[in-house]
């Protein structure tokens, strides 16, 4: 991505590009957390269920 950037002009398809993805990729990082801090949140139920 840093090569988009360095070597493209403001602005160019090759840039926004790179933005949409970097953009999508951390979408996809913040659905995965939430969707693991749900699991984790589940499990810390059940460990203290069996205590």
């Amino acid at each position: 991505m840093f090569m988009d950037f360095k070597y493209t002009r403001p602005g160019s398809k090759e840039q926004l590009q790179a933005l949409s993805t970097l953009s999508f990729l951390i979408g996809m990082c913040a659905d995965f957390l939430t969707a693991e801090e749900k699991r984790m949140d589940q499990v810390l139920v059940l460990e203290v269920g069996h205590s």
